[in-house]
């Protein structure tokens, strides 16, 4: 076939498909692929123009013809179908065409156009999945990240629960924490938060082992939890006579050397717990798309952020405390310029793996912990990193990382969750249970009026 005819049989394709005549585009590609003098790009966007209109079914049987020229979308569209055997939600024949088709070509404009056409198809799960792959190759525009957003708030209003973690051919997600013995109880409270509201193989558990009990390894593994235990990521003054849960400190900013192999990593503290997994989604697809997700320590309902905080022997608000944290970290002219920016609090946040966030959090914490080692070191460290390198986050709501030492929750009496303390009472996504005693009967406030005893940790069996 010469080129002349090459192009106007395409020529002729693309007018068919204008005309939403598309057997007639079929037809035409059948003739090229015969004559072996078509492109698998010029069968994609075809494929994707009937993808456009809405004609998935159509559009999958053009990828079959786009798996006869090339092989390895074949095999990985094959494999693709096995795997679907291990969930429910890929019933639809499409969404294997479209993982197929993004998955090994790791196209990023193809992506973004199946994205497109799944979204004006009201095929919001497809859209979300074609835009997980073009945010896996680098930042997404503001455009594209409110798609993405809009997708998931569109799927939320048919069905509760969190979205990005109920397909198994998304991202792979490790949840990692820490703890020793002595944090086994709340471990044990975060793990069972996680358990009862996701699915066993949407999230892999990784924690780092800083001395737990064979007791408690044994519990863990039942529940399919991996462990690593840390080294000294960092050399710094006087190494030798930290304790052992200082590692979890300096083991943060090297998640992905401690866990490699995962897209993204969202790390809780192990005093924390999840109320309402949706918040998950929130952080995972900020990190997405290339930004920290972190809840800075601000809200209205939080008391002590205009009240004084007792630091050695006197009392200091809390900028000025934030002043004397960057100064004992860094320096006087540093803390003048950081101290009035909110703190971003490291107990939960969700970054990808290849962020440029984890290199300058750990350069910022092997410069602070040349000068201390006080307990907050890793947490100042990475603000110093964001804040001094102006590094893209994400910040979400108090919602997402309650810390119950500045204000305690109400509970709603009609669901019995925590809520939060102000109109419109919202339930808390994320609590954690910050303070030195976590384990006690809090006296709690109902919305309505009724007072109750009642711990703020989760159920441990």
């Amino acid at each position: 076939m010469a080129n002349g005819s090459k192009a106007e049989l395409l020529r002729q394709a693309d007018r068919a498909l204008a005309d939403g005549q598309y057997e007639d585009v079929e037809l035409l590609c059948l003739e090229m692929i015969s004559a072996g003098d078509i492109s698998v790009n010029s069968l994609s966007r075809l494929a994707v123009g009937m993808a456009r209109q809405g004609k998935w079914t159509t559009a999958e049987r053009h990828f079959l013809k786009v798996c006869l020229l090339h092989p390895e979308i074949a095999d990985g569209y094959a494999n693709l179908a096995r795997a679907r055997t291990h969930g429910d939600e890929l019933s639809d024949p499409t969404n294997i065409w479209l993982y197929g088709h993004i998955s090994e070509p790791r196209d990023p404009v193809i992506a973004n156009d199946l994205a497109d056409a799944a979204s004006n198809s009201d095929r919001f799960d497809l859209a979300i999945r074609g835009l997980q792959v073009a945010a896996a190759n680098g930042p997404v525009s503001p455009g594209r990240a409110y798609a993405l957003f809009d997708c998931v708030r569109i799927l939320r209003t048919g069905r509760q629960g969190s979205i990005l973690l109920t397909n198994p051919f998304t991202i792979r997600i490790a949840l990692v924490t820490a703890a020793d013995e002595g944090y086994a109880f709340f471990l044990k409270g975060l793990v069972n938060s996680i358990r009862d509201r996701e699915r066993p193989n949407r999230l892999s558990l990784c924690i780092l082992d800083l001395g737990l009990e064979e007791a408690t390894k044994t519990w863990l593994r039942q529940r399919s939890v991996r462990f690593v235990k840390p080294d000294w990521d960092l050399n710094f003054p006087d190494r030798d006579s930290a304790p052992e849960t200082f590692k979890a400190l300096t083991a943060r900013p090297f998640l992905p050397r401690h866990f490699p192999d995962f897209d993204v990593y969202l790390w809780m503290d192990a005093d924390t717990w999840i109320q309402d997994s949706r918040w998950l989604d929130d952080f995972i697809l900020s990190a997405l798309l290339g930004r920290l997700a972190i809840v800075p320590e601000v809200s209205p309902a939080y008391l002590r952020q205009y009240q004084t905080i007792k630091d050695k022997d006197s009392l200091v608000d809390e900028q000025t405390w934030r002043h004397r944290a960057y100064a004992l970290c860094y320096d006087a002219m540093t803390a003048d310029d950081l101290a009035g920016r909110p703190t971003l609090n490291s107990g939960v946040f969700a970054l990808r793996a290849d962020a440029p966030h984890w290199e300058a959090w750990q350069y910022s914490l092997e410069r602070a912990l040349s000068n201390t080692r006080f307990p907050l070191v890793e947490q100042t460290a990475l603000n110093h990193a964001v804040y001094a390198n102006r590094l893209i986050t994400a910040p979400l709501p108090a919602l997402a990382n309650w810390q119950t030492h500045r204000r305690l929750p109400l509970i709603d009496p009609r669901t019995n969750q925590f809520c939060e303390p102000y109109l419109p009472h919202d339930p808390i996504g994320i609590l954690h249970v910050t303070g030195p005693d976590k384990r006690r009967q809090h006296r709690l406030l109902r919305l309505d009026g009724r007072k109750i005893r009642r711990s703020l940790l989760y159920k441990q069996e």
